[in-house]
């Protein structure tokens, strides 16, 4: 029961016209994607997939109905049937509701959940 992030398409060469950070302070790439994990397509785009941790994950069922529990930053994150409820395992505080299409298109399940 553990997902990552999906492989997210990275250009093979990038040069922003205005930075939005010292160099020193951005990661280089190959410290936050492996890869490339395949071809570049037509355009020149390679797919990398994030590193990162595996997150622990549940998809709320419609038998658990919507409920409220409190996000990292204190505040009230709503869960309704559909949505998966994602957690940092080395942070239980860390825990965050995914909206159920944004979940299927930006995590990569490694292991489902039971």
């Amino acid at each position: 029961m553990r997902v990552n992030r999906k492989q997210i398409p990275a250009p093979s060469s990038q040069t922003p016209s205005e930075p939005l950070a010292r160099p020193t302070e951005i990661p280089s790439h190959a410290a936050c994607y492996e890869g490339p994990i395949g071809a570049a397509d037509a355009a020149g785009w390679e797919p990398y997939r994030p590193r990162g941790v595996e997150m622990r994950y549940f998809v709320v069922r419609d038998a658990d109905g919507a409920f409220t529990f409190t996000a990292p930053w204190g505040g009230p994150m709503a869960a309704r049937p559909g949505d998966a409820i994602v957690r940092n395992p080395a942070d239980p505080a860390d825990t965050y509701r995914i909206v159920a299409a944004a979940f299927a298109c930006t995590y990569e399940i490694l292991r489902p959940a039971p």
